[in-house]
């Protein structure tokens, strides 16, 4: 399974907002050596990652080297993901598509712009 690159992206930005430039550093070494590829280099919002390498191994890092291994840490990447594409990416379609429009498609949209297979 790959992760579209919007919520990549969003994952390193939650480091750095909340544990600075020697945080997200840190995170970064923590990481595997393919995560570490994925997170030192630039990440195109429309590409597609390795689910593994991207997201479920570096948000295990961010709980166990900032959360004490709490699970929260995984609550409050996913919150700042959600956040993240609602304000940024995905913005102008949350506004110009209705509520009942979203609930509607909601099974559709989402896996794909959460992950493939």
């Amino acid at each position: 399974m790959d992760v579209k690159g919007s919520s990549v992206v969003a994952t390193r930005e939650f480091v750095r907002i909340n544990f600075g430039e020697a945080g997200l550093k840190k995170w970064i070494e923590a990481l595997p050596e393919e995560g570490k590829k994925i997170f030192s280099s630039a990440i195109i919002a429309a590409n597609w990652y390795p689910l593994k390498a991207a997201l479920t191994e570096p948000t295990r890092k961010i709980c166990g080297l900032f959360y004490g291994g709490d699970l929260r840490g995984a609550w409050e990447t996913g919150r700042h993901s959600a956040e993240y594409g609602l304000k940024g990416i995905y913005k102008f379609f949350i506004q110009i598509a209705s509520p009942q429009f979203i609930i509607k498609k909601a099974s559709t949209i989402l896996p794909r712009i959460t992950s493939r297979a």
